[in-house]
């Protein structure tokens, strides 16, 4: 059975549960394989059922070592990212990258003119070409495949601080399938979703993407509860339309 993990910062008891329970239900919806779904926290959350495992860790780059023990192979899956198609196993184990390397006046400005994650993306990109590997961008807010015994390397060898961008590590030091072809939806703002989605694969967002606007589009899309929902303890359509103004 395939394994998809999920971090969670501090169990997610708040209204960030929202995007996790939609991300499962896309889950549920378009991967027509079996799967196990693990979530990786410093808590259990409550309104997951006995579908989920659960994993306790102390910080976000210890729930990468943690999921290394899981499983040999495994999808590290955000909560921001909701699947808007049919996906088969091998499609999600394809990565998405950059389409032109990194060049180091690009890096040198990410490291001294960025912020803090910019920043820590500028130092893996720098460690990498010092090592002579390419410096592909592989942050691209999408699922990651990972190897076990190869991530563990990736953690002992690249270590910046709370979320160092270990995918774009990976992607670059071993070898992946760069065949992505689900075509990324991203709101990371106000901005209204198109009315065709039909054309993209996954739909990602933060915080200010969302809005009142994409509650009201996940709930239309994804009604129906999965089985990774615990219905006594959350009841998501009511929480979502409280919500929606």
């Amino acid at each position: 059975m395939k394994t998809i993990i999920y971090p969670i910062a501090n169990g997610n008891y708040t209204d960030s549960n929202i995007p996790l329970l939609m991300s499962l239900r896309s889950i549920e919806k378009f991967i027509k394989e079996d799967v196990r779904v693990v979530v990786v926290s410093e808590r259990m959350p409550p309104y997951l059922s006995d579908e989920v495992a659960y994993a306790e860790c102390c910080s976000y780059l210890n729930a990468l070592e943690v999921a290394t023990t899981l499983d040999t192979e495994f999808l590290w899956m955000n909560d921001d990212i909701i699947l808007l198609r049919d996906w088969t196993w091998d499609q999600l184990k394809s990565w998405r990258r950059g389409a032109s390397q990194v060049s180091e006046s690009r890096q040198e400005g990410m490291i001294t003119g960025g912020g803090a994650w910019a920043r820590r993306k500028g130092l893996v990109l720098k460690q990498l070409r010092e090592e002579g590997k390419s410096t592909f961008d592989y942050s691209t807010h999408t699922p990651y495949f990972y190897k076990s015994d190869e991530l563990r390397d990736i953690l002992s060898r690249f270590s910046y601080g709370y979320k160092t961008p270990v995918e774009t590590a990976y992607g670059n030091s071993v070898d992946v399938d760069i065949a992505f072809t689900g075509g990324v939806l991203s709101r990371h703002s106000e901005k209204f979703l198109p009315v065709d989605v039909s054309s993209y694969g996954l739909l990602n967002f933060d915080d200010t993407g969302f809005t009142d606007h994409m509650k009201g589009f996940l709930l239309g899309m994804f009604p129906t509860p999965s089985r990774f929902e615990d219905l006594g303890t959350c009841n998501l359509a009511t929480t979502l339309l409280n919500q929606i103004k």
